[in-house]
């Protein structure tokens, strides 16, 4: 870009065209003037590095603002350079959409950005921003790529870059900007947050690594996390202490260190490592006991149980978790299968595992069979050896409030949001060895016992070959097609279960509704 003038450029431009050039030259004192905007120390370099530079890459940790500089800089570079169309990707609409929420929040605090763009226009598949000077900015949704085929751009802005499919990037995303405008450079501008090794955001993080060294400028890296933001005394930005560490704790570590630290960490022995469920599984010492398997449960302490409730031979397995609650810690002391049973055999052994553990919360997968094991729960239930067990109810179905029974049941309806969670909150537990396992038992004298054992190291199986594969906002959980993971699922859904009364217990709410914990029938 041409900065200095000669005289007859100075001669001919008026006072008007002076004030243009010296903005495009000058982003920072543009953004103070036309936007009423004061950056602070970090996002002036942000601006003036994706101003300036052809390529450039933000990676910046959670709530560092790169949406909000994006946006900034689309803003103002459409005002100033008359003519140039600008497109906002992100790997969905509703991302989208949120880089026009800070486009329209700086409109409405601009009064030189509302005369040079009178309104901002929403549709339910386009956002678009269109100033008088003929320069627009159009945010469209990826979705397959046929959306976008065809658009051609002088700046693109890439939003969460590790989750936009890399084929569509290649094949739809880059060739908008095969065609430049004459004597005005094209510009990509890619933003996200650190992710895995593997995924192709980690591999333009090590090109721009390099180029930006060799052409510096052409090419600009730019990475900051939370800690960079506080390091200055006059930042208007304080950590809260009490998010963090629950963050911390919510979290794998993984996942904090690609939120919080810029960091791409390696994964490749599948989303639970042998290492980790080792480090879970205590022997015995003198300060430490082992975590036991245990057939029925112990007076004084808490179960809870996790349920899967598939019925069909040969398909997914019926699965029973049961986790002790001591000392704020999980543990893992008793599983059981079964496979293409009736739903008469699966209500028994729910009712004994409840029966022979002081269980008191049961949270059960409410696809397949769980529904209709709900329904057939509400009535009391007379055990083999004559024994009444209480009907068993669901704690958040407002029809049952006024029901008399034992309300310890809850339904989980498997949305993507919930299954994401429920794994990563199983991860972070146990990363934070407060999820234990015991330790292995191939044989013994006690057939039950022996039984008991090899489910737990099912589990343990199961774990191993789970793969995360990062969707859009959240992480899908597969295995390969010759395993399932039927314990792994309820062994999350008992943890969630644990977690819920552990939560219930810190913030001091009776956990009556959730059993008394004593021995009921």
């Amino acid at each position: 870009m041409k900065v200095r003038l000669t005289r007859e450029e100075e001669y001919k431009l008026t006072t008007g065209e002076k004030l243009v050039m010296f903005y495009r030259a000058h982003p920072v004192q543009a953004c103070k003037d036309l936007l009423g905007i004061e950056l602070l120390w970090f996002q002036r370099i942000l601006l003036r590095g994706m101003w300036f530079n052809k390529n450039t890459m933000l990676l910046l940790s959670r709530g560092i603002g790169k949406s909000y500089m994006m946006a900034v800089f689309a803003v103002l570079y459409a005002m100033l350079y008359p003519g140039v169309v600008i497109g906002v990707i992100a790997p969905t609409f509703k991302q989208t959409e949120f880089l026009f929420n800070k486009i329209a929040e700086i409109h409405i605090n601009s009064a030189y950005f509302r005369a040079c763009c009178p309104k901002i226009q929403r549709t339910s598949y386009r956002c678009l921003a269109k100033m008088l000077n003929g320069s627009y900015i159009e945010g469209l949704p990826v979705g397959t790529g046929d959306g976008i085929r065809g658009q051609r751009y002088n700046v693109v802005l890439i939003d969460e870059y590790a989750t936009v499919d890399e084929d569509i990037i290649k094949r739809v995303i880059r060739p908008m900007l095969n065609v430049k405008r004459k004597n005005v450079e094209n510009k990509y501008i890619i933003a996200g947050t650190a992710y895995y090794t593997w995924n192709h955001f980690y591999l333009q993080y090590l090109l721009y690594n390099v180029m930006s060294y060799r052409e510096s400028e052409m090419w600009g890296l730019h990475e900051y996390i939370y800690e960079d933001v506080l390091m200055t005394a006059d930042s208007p930005f304080q950590l809260d202490e009490d998010i963090y560490r629950m963050s911390r704790m919510d979290t794998t570590d993984e996942i904090f260190l690609m939120e919080n630290k810029c960091l791409f960490p390696i994964e490749n022995v599948g989303f639970i490592s042998a290492r980790l469920i080792d480090s879970c599984t205590p022997r015995e010492t003198e300060e430490r006991q082992s975590c036991p398997i245990e057939l029925f449960g112990e007076r004084g302490y808490n179960y809870v149980m996790g349920v899967d409730a598939a019925r069909v031979a040969g398909g997914d397995n019926f699965s029973i978790t049961v986790l002790k609650i001591k000392n704020g810690v999980k543990q893992f002391v008793y599983g059981f299968i079964l496979n293409g049973s009736p739903y008469q055999e699966m209500l028994y052994h729910i009712r004994r595992v409840c029966r022979d553990f002081n269980v008191i919360q049961i949270n059960m997968d409410a696809s397949g069979g769980g529904t209709t094991i709900k329904d057939l729960l509400t009535e009391a239930y007379r055990m083999p050896d004559g024994e009444i067990m209480l009907p068993i109810l669901d704690i958040d179905d407002k029809a049952y409030q006024d029901k008399a029974g034992r309300h310890i049941l809850r339904m989980v309806n498997f949305t993507r949001p919930v299954v994401n969670d429920l794994y990563m909150r199983l991860k972070a537990d146990m990363q934070h060895k407060v999820l234990e396992f015991p330790i292995d038992i191939r044989r013994s004298s006690d057939r039950d016992l022996e039984k008991t054992a090899k489910e737990i190291l099912e589990t343990k199986r199961e774990l191993l070959v789970i793969q995360a594969e990062g969707r859009e906002n959240y992480y899908v959980f597969t295995v390969p097609s010759q395993f399932k993971k039927d314990r792994a699922t309820t062994l999350a859904l008992a943890t969630q279960a644990a977690n819920e009364i552990l939560e219930a217990e810190r913030l001091t709410i009776p956990t009556a509704s959730l059993g008394e914990g004593f021995w009921v029938g």
